[in-house]
């Protein structure tokens, strides 16, 4: 009996470790968003990409970097998050808001992205890439309320 509890206690602690976190709530996102630095994108603009890793082809490792839009300018509030980690590869999907003003993307080791993050209009005709993490960017010149992860 001892010998079966301790081997349950090795794979929960083993195995349960690699817990994914779980998209924020609205106030969560809004309230870790707003202490971000504040940019403008343009829907007509062209911008470098930094989300990608510095100083080789092949991208840093990022740990649980979530998407968050906002229906406020700054990332102030009306936030929703998205969990980047999971979502399917060049697939664009609809924002749970009907539209967003301002968009970033939260990671908190802060290293490059193996993918690109995109923001667009509806089923992503036009997009605009978010070109940094850990910085919120007011979004212009167009109807934000799709985004996807593009490789």
């Amino acid at each position: 009996m001892h010998f079966t509890l301790a081997i349950a206690t090795v794979v929960v602690v083993v195995f349960g470790s690699g817990v994914r976190a779980v998209p924020l709530t609205a106030s969560d996102a809004a309230a870790l968003a707003s202490k971000f630095p504040v940019s403008s994108l343009d829907a007509f603009g062209i911008h470098s990409n930094t989300t990608l890793g510095r100083g080789s082809l092949r991208p840093d490792a990022a740990t649980d970097p979530i998407l968050i839009v906002c229906g406020a300018e700054n990332c102030a509030e009306s936030c929703t998050s998205f969990d980047l980690a999971v979502l399917p590869n060049d697939l664009c999907l609809p924002a749970l808001t009907n539209q967003f003003v301002s968009a970033g993307i939260s990671n908190p080791t802060n290293a490059g992205l193996p993918f690109a993050v995109v923001v667009g209009t509806t089923n992503c005709v036009e997009v605009i890439q978010l070109p940094a993490t850990n910085e919120c960017f007011n979004l212009q010149g167009a109807v934000f309320n799709s985004y996807a992860r593009v490789v």
